[in-house]
Order: structure tokens, then C-alpha cells, then sequence
């Protein structure tokens, strides 16, 4: 058996994607919001993270309950806030 263990851009994005939904969700939890509670959320990144997740949107928004995605261009790393 032989495993590839190259982790492509593909790979890096889906990860990148994951973790913040991951995140939202865990603070939707510390929030102590139900399912049905939809919020909306800020998102502060550098162009490259905001167009990820912009082309993931529709899934993003369907998973962790939001109503919107409001984006902020910055350096660094990826921060959001609900709102």
C-alpha cells in the first residue's frame, strides 16, 4: 500500500474551510443559539481567504445557520464575529 501524504491546495482550502465552520459552530454554541437562530457574520481576511470562502459561501451559510456574510479585507489571519 502506498500513501500519497502531499497535501494540495485543494486539500489546504477544504481544510481552511472546515475549521471555520467548525468555529462558527462552536460559537454559536458558547452563544447559546438554537438551530433555527440565524445570525449574521463578519469576516476580516486578506483577499485570497475572502474569495475562499466567498466561493464557499452557499455551503458555509447553509451549515452553520447564518443569514450573511459580511467581509472586511485585512492582513492576517482569518478573524470573524457574529453579528
Amino acid at each position: 500500500v502506498i500513501l500519497d501524504t502531499n497535501i494540495t491546495n485543494e486539500l489546504k482550502d477544504e481544510g481552511i474551510i472546515r475549521e471555520l465552520m467548525r468555529s462558527i459552530q462552536d460559537m454559536r454554541k458558547e452563544k447559546g443559539l438554537r438551530i433555527k437562530d440565524m445570525v449574521g457574520l463578519v469576516v476580516s481576511a486578506n483577499k485570497e481567504s475572502v474569495e475562499l470562502i466567498k466561493k464557499n459561501e452557499p455551503n458555509i451559510m447553509k451549515i452553520t445557520g447564518l443569514s450573511g456574510i459580511e467581509y472586511i479585507e485585512a492582513e492576517g489571519e482569518i478573524k470573524f464575529e457574529m453579528k
